[in-house]
């Protein structure tokens, strides 16, 4: 093996008995893997410990936090360190030697087949002897609550993991909340409800050979709670934790023609709906927020960038001013030509992340239900793009599906109804990856591209359906 293949990660805590001993019994297997510690700032000098055989070996990383920042945030840091430094195998487990180090060729044998390696403490009955029946009650009970609970069958709460990370996108591991205890079965759970392959094996647990097991009486509690607070989540909201198929790539690379086409000729109820919906609702929002923010004046130029159909833009009465109405899609432009407009609108095939235009060319610039469909890189390439085209006087107007809105809420429940129910899985629109989350989140996007937010509107004028956000250029030159 090389540096790029395995990291053994271990977080310590008021360890300094401990850490000599386990980073002799990994170098002993004599297997070739690096090792990171991560410290909270543990007062007993593990810290100190760590960075003495830093210093001797190469292949040992340390990490230095500041105080106890949770059990899960470190297996964050060291899930990032991993990722960042190009390994593609992770194994983590504990310092307090409940983890023998014997397993970890077990762990590593599966990985060529399997994407996650769990150590099973459950698989045999003798597993957990040597624990006092107070723990062993608790790790029963909290075995018995995750598969009940969550309808997962694997041993969840446990640490001792391999992660085969080639294969894992890193951006699942960004769906994943908590920083406490409860990390290992929301990280397991969300791994498995992604349909990573999963694979146990068999393991025996000695009671904590040195030091005190730091799980207090209300870290049992909050886990519990996090854990029935995750169970009723992924009921009302299971898409949130499902990360999308569709890469931003694969959303670019889409054949839109194809799915305008058959968008055009749905005739069900959700497109009889929608349509309803959109000329009776969104249509009177997009004519109200148009003449709150945008000016019918003579020779300004206003671009909608990413047209699609054109239904809810028809009609927006603007007499003096000029719209280009802008897409990928032949066939969706077909589409908008067919719906009701004023004379000043031409039609052009174009790329939002490359729209073929000057320099400040438009007074405006907009688009509805187009950012959710793409990546955070992505809508900054898309906001940079828009930028450039946009007068410096001019503003940008984007109405933006957030990710608790009533359609949204909606949808979710009628696709999981459907599954649930009827046993069909119902595909009502393309993938939906960044829902607008909070104006702090789209102001951090918005700077990137060197724009900034100036409104943003979330009310019953469109029945919570998108946040209208408003952006001007963040410099503006003379």
């Amino acid at each position: 093996m090389t540096k790029d293949r395995l990291l053994i990660f271990i977080p310590t805590y008021n360890e300094h008995e401990n850490v000599e001993k386990i980073y002799g019994e990994i170098k002993s297997l004599g297997i070739s893997a690096d090792i990171l510690f991560i410290d909270d700032n543990s007062p007993d000098g593990t810290g100190r410990i760590i960075d003495e055989l830093a210093v001797h070996d190469k292949g040992v990383y340390a990490i230095h936090r500041p105080a106890k920042l949770g059990i899960g945030s470190a297996h964050k840091e060291g899930i990032s360190f991993a990722y960042n430094n190009s390994y593609k195998l992770l194994l983590t487990m504990d310092c307090d030697f409940t983890h023998k180090t014997e397993y970890i060729r077990e762990f590593i044998k599966f990985a060529d087949d399997y994407d996650i390696v769990v150590g099973s403490r459950y698989m045999e009955e003798r597993s957990l002897e040597d624990w006092n029946l107070q723990r062993r009650f608790l790790t029963h009970f909290g075995h018995f609550l995750t598969k009940f609970l969550l309808c997962m069958p694997y041993d969840a709460t446990g640490a001792y993991r391999l992660y085969r990370l080639d294969r894992i996108r890193p951006e699942i591991f960004k769906i994943i909340h908590s920083s406490s205890y409860s990390f290992f079965f929301e990280s397991l759970y969300v791994l498995f409800l992604n349909g990573l392959k999963i694979k146990e094996i068999p393991i025996m647990l000695p009671r904590r050979c040195y030091g005190h097991s730091k799980m207090k009486l209300k870290d049992v509690f909050t886990s519990v709670f996090k854990l029935w607070n995750l169970c009723v989540r992924s009921l009302l909201y299971r898409r949130s934790y499902i990360l999308k198929e569709k890469t931003a790539l694969d959303m670019k690379s889409m054949d839109w023609d194809a799915y305008w086409r058959k968008a055009s000729g749905k005739k069900g109820p959700y497109a009889i709906l929608a349509r309803i919906y959109r000329k009776f609702i969104i249509s009177r929002a997009v004519r109200h927020y148009f003449k709150k923010f945008f000016n019918d004046e003579t020779g300004s130029i206003y671009l909608h960038a990413g047209c699609g159909s054109g239904e809810s833009d028809s009609r927006i009465g603007f007499r003096d001013a000029t719209f280009i109405k802008m897409d990928l899609s032949l066939e969706a432009l077909e589409l908008a030509r067919s719906m009701p407009d004023h004379k000043k609108v031409h039609y052009v095939c174009g790329d939002i992340f490359n729209p073929p235009f000057k320099e400040g060319a438009f007074k405006g610039i907009w688009n509805l239900g187009v950012m959710e469909h793409f990546r955070e890189d992505d809508i900054v390439a898309i906001l940079k793009q828009s930028g450039r085209v946009l007068d410096n006087d001019g503003r940008l107007m984007l109405f933006w599906p957030p990710k608790y809105g009533l359609s949204v809420m909606v949808l979710s429940s009628v696709i999981f109804l459907a599954d649930k129910i009827f046993g069909r899985t119902l595909k009502l629109y393309p993938d939906e990856c960044s829902r607008f989350d909070s104006r702090e989140w789209a102001g951090r996007l918005f700077k990137e591209a060197r724009l900034n937010i100036d409104k943003a509107h979330f009310n019953i004028r469109d029945l919570f359906t998108y946040v209208v956000v408003v952006g001007e250029k963040g410099e503006k030159t003379k």
